[in-house]
């Protein structure tokens, strides 16, 4: 039985909004394989990192991936990496988490991207004049917002300590609840969250972790799997 691959991603930001010039800093990338017999195994991860070509990070991103212009200045920039990311791809599902890009007017009867997805694109067609088509992207955080609303997802969350002002279909929200390690992402201190630095293999490890633990829920229910 020949296993079917797909790709998990998530990606680190100077800032959010791509569309008034931010860049992509760290693309993380991990293989996840399903067998019908076997089930999913986690297969190999990379992690790139990137100069965003002089763009300074915004303070609240720079928190988040703790990059200062003068490391990611030693590294190249996202062309010298493209056609390694783009391979690593192929034609795989890529699964992420992430918020959809509402900063800007897409269009009429266009799907609205999420902020990785319109990030990379915005790169690759900057490297390349390539985008990976909508199609091809998988956001768990469509899933997450149907669990959100369940009866148990307080006692669920509070049962694995996590703070009670947090959103409850965020990526740290959908681990606590489905009970996947978080170390890498926060700790608790007084009960309140106290984020770590982010990686972008790390996040992309721990949803391709979370996507295991969703998948026999959601996957037969959107037609992806029999």
């Amino acid at each position: 039985m020949l296993e079917e691959r797909s790709v998990v991603l998530d990606t680190e930001l100077t800032g959010l909004k791509i569309h008034k010039g931010h860049r992509v800093i760290s693309v993380g990338l991990v293989e996840l394989f399903f067998n019908s017999n076997t089930g999913f195994r986690i297969g190999e991860g990379k992690e790139w990192i990137i100069n965003p070509d002089g763009k300074e990070s915004h303070p609240e991103a720079q928190k988040v991936h703790g990059m200062t212009s003068e490391f990611l200045a030693k590294f190249p920039l996202f062309e010298a990496h493209e056609e390694e990311i783009r391979a690593f791809i192929g034609s795989s599902k890529i699964i992420h988490h992430c918020w959809e890009y509402g900063f800007i007017d897409h269009g009429k009867n266009i799907p609205i991207p999420t902020v990785d997805e319109y990030a990379m694109n915005t790169e690759f067609k900057k490297a390349a004049n390539i985008v990976i088509p909508h199609e091809q992207w998988l956001n768990t955080k469509i899933w997450a917002e149907q669990v959100a609303v369940r009866g148990d997802i307080e006692d669920r969350l509070n049962a694995a300590s996590y703070p009670e002002d947090s959103r409850r279909n965020s990526l740290n929200a959908m681990l606590a609840y489905f009970g996947v390690d978080t170390s890498a992402r926060y700790t608790l201190k007084d009960g309140k969250r106290v984020e770590r630095v982010h990686t972008a293999i790390d996040d992309a490890t721990v949803t391709a972790e979370l996507y295991i633990k969703m998948a026999p829920e959601f996957l037969p229910k959107y037609g992806l799997i029999s």
